[in-house]
Order: C-alpha cells, then structure tokens, then sequence
C-alpha cells in the first residue's frame, strides 16, 4: 500500500509539473491508492498523508475532450457573420432571390486542412518533410497529387525561393568525395543554385444553387462540402501538374525546365523503374511516389503473367491500402495527362498558401437572380515551385 501512495502522489506531482489535470488512467490509480489507504485505518503518518493527497485530487480538473472535427460545410453554417445574413435571408420563410445581397466571405481552414482533412484549428500551412501515407477517414479519398508534395505558407504575393539545378558530389569527377591526407585539399561538392519567384495565383470555382437551398441547413452543408472539396481539389492539382506558368497559372512540374525524362522502354514496369534510377541517380533524390493517370493504372492492376488470373499487383482480392509499385506509392489522379507517369521526391515540390479557403454566395452571377439561383463561390490564393527539378522524372508509358 506505501508503494502505493508514492505512486499515487509521483502521478500528481508530474501532472502538477507538467501543468496539466490529470489523465482518466492516472486518476483511476490515484483513486485505487486512496480508497485502499483509507481500509487499512492503522497509521495516522499514512492517514495524513492520504488525506493531504486527497485534498490535492479533488481541485484537480478532469481532461477535456479535444473539440470534435468539423467538416468545411459545418464550418461555414458555422460562422457568425454567415449565420446573421442566413438567418437574414430567410427571415420570412424562404430567402428572395432578387432581395439577396453577397454573403460575406467566410475562411473554412487551409487548403491542406480544407481537402485532405477538417481539423479544428484549419492548420494549412503545415510543412510535409516526408511522405505520410495516412488517408483522412473524415473523406475515406484516396491519395492523390497534394497528398504527395510540400505544403507551405507565404505572406506575400511573390515567393522567392532557390532552386537547385545541378549537383556535383566532386567537382571535375564522377567519383565520390574521397578521403585525403591532413596536408591535402579537401574533395569539393558544388551545387548550382538560382533564384526563382513564384506568384501567388486565385484558384476560383463556383457551383449554382438553388435559392431553396439557402433555407436548408443540410443541403446547404452537403454542397459546401462537395464543392469545396471537389472543385477546388482539381484546380489546384491540375496547376501543379500541367500548369504552364503563363497568365495566371502556375508552373506545374510537366512544364518545368530541369525535370528529366524516361522513353519507353520494353513495357511500363521496365519504364517506371528506370524513371526511379534517373531520380535516384541523376538527381541525387529518393523518389517518394509514382504519378499515374487512373486509366494508366487501370492498365498496371490488369497486368498478368502466363495465367490470365495470375495478376502481378496481387488482383482484385488485393486488400484495400496504399497500392505500391517497386516499393513506391502509386497514385493516381485524373489530371495527369494519360500515357504518362510522374516519378520524383514530392517533398521538393511545394505550395505556398497565400491565403485560406474562403467561399461567398452571390445571387448577382448573370441572370441567377430572375431564375432563383445562386452561385456559391470558393476561391484559395496560392504559389508553386519546384525546389528541384532534378528530382523528378516524366516517363512515357505507353508504346
């Protein structure tokens, strides 16, 4: 029972030093502690002792729940100012759709938070040094291309960054840095930087609504969610995939200058595994995922060997989690152009948030306001580089 007590109260005094109440586990041993301190009743210097650790636990506060998710619809009924022009909207019965005026704008968290997750503190800038093969069961959506890269914030409109084009591990040799003599020069490693910008872009969308969708809550949620998930989530990607860096787009990674690339070769096994030795090799990185488009990995699922049933990707009854190719994550997204595959170290691609997602409801859009509709608006303002261009490679797989 001694043994215990000194438990017992080296559980308060870490939770008193650690400034924290105590856990349910940790009160339940102190509480077993006391009460069996408290039967034996034969020595007052342990009966003190009791008492003074009891009066202790009982002004300590119980662990509060962490506060539960909420989806980006939640997040927008949420919102005072929209729950004021809502409530506005409908105040007599069903919202007039020429009466209506712009909604405010309403911030529903960051773009990674926003798409790939709906924590409560909206944490987009979260910076991804390594990749992190989790799928967020709030959506149960597969990986895709903003799975894979870097996710940065930026509090201007233009990011400089530097880029690295070319790494020499001894300069004047294709061997490594070898050891010298006390009395010797040291092997010299030179990397080639050079400054580049990369402008923030406004990626918008907007979805048409009917007025009736103003006065129900639920509906109003599922098209939020949807819309701001589903709309803006191929925006993005499609920019840092194919962007071409004119205009207002971006500089996505097909139209990089410095990016390599793998002809076909044989068949589209061969061909992605010599695309990984050219990232690996040429450009000194570790390939953290394959790209592909989902007809093209359609194609590497239905590969087969001498029996028809006899699939080289495990077949039908492969079980249902991040599917690999030569060791790599294979993920597929709709805006890689088909034929092609995207292999490279992710990690060196990055997007910078400008600004959070917001979104708007505008009855004002062309002739929405004598039909009954309006046009839910999202917008995200964000900038994109590579870092190294080197680190990925463009293989065509197809014959």
């Amino acid at each position: 029972m001694k043994d215990l007590i000194n438990q017992a109260k080296n559980i308060a005094a870490k939770a008193a030093e650690e400034g924290r109440p105590l856990t349910n586990e940790e009160r339940e041993t102190v509480e077993q502690a006391l009460a069996g301190a408290k039967a034996l009743k034969a020595d007052a210097d342990l009966r003190s002792a009791v008492d003074a650790l009891g009066s202790d636990l009982a002004a300590a506060k119980p662990a509060e729940a962490a506060p539960a998710a909420r989806t980006t619809g939640e997040k927008l009924l949420a919102d005072p100012s929209f729950k004021t022009w809502l409530a506005n909207a409908n105040a007599h019965g069903t919202p007039d759709a020429k009466a209506l005026q712009t909604s405010p704008t309403v911030t529903v968290g960051g773009l990674k938070a926003t798409l790939l997750g709906s924590s409560e503190s909206s944490a987009g800038a979260l910076v991804v040094n390594d990749f992190w093969p989790a799928v967020d069961t709030s959506y149960a959506r597969e990986l895709n291309a903003l799975s894979l890269i870097t996710m940065g914030r930026t509090g201007s409109d233009v990011v400089e960054y530097a880029r690295v084009m070319r790494f020499d591990e001894a300069s004047g040799s294709d061997h490594d840095v070898a050891p010298g003599a006390e009395d010797e020069a040291a092997s010299e490693a030179t990397m080639k930087f050079a400054k580049q910008t990369a402008n923030v872009k406004d990626v918008r969308a907007f979805l048409p609504a009917s007025v009736r969708a103003l006065s129900d809550a639920s509906q109003l949620q599922s098209l939020a969610d949807s819309f701001l998930r589903f709309a803006i989530l191929e925006g993005v990607t499609n920019q840092i995939i194919n962007g071409d860096g004119t205009g207002e787009n971006m500089e996505g990674i097909l139209n990089v200058s410095g990016v390599q690339s793998q002809a076909w070769d044989t068949d589209v096994v061969t061909t992605i595994r010599k695309a990984i030795t050219k990232v690996r090799h040429t450009g000194n990185r570790i390939p953290t995922g394959v790209l592909l488009n989902p007809a093209d990995a359609e194609a590497i699922d239905l590969l087969a060997g001498s029996v028809g049933s006899d699939y080289l990707f495990g077949g039908p009854a492969l079980p249902s989690s991040v599917r690999t190719i030569w060791g790599l994550p294979m993920v597929t997204d709709a805006q890689v152009p088909a034929g092609s595959a995207i292999v490279g170290d992710f990690r060196q691609a990055v997007l910078w948030e400008r600004s959070p997602l917001t979104v708007n409801v505008y009855p004002q859009h062309g002739t929405y306001a004598v039909q009954g509709l309006v046009a839910i608006v999202a917008s995200v303002r964000a900038a994109f580089g590579l870092v190294s261009p080197g680190a990925f490679c463009v293989a065509t797989i197809t014959d």
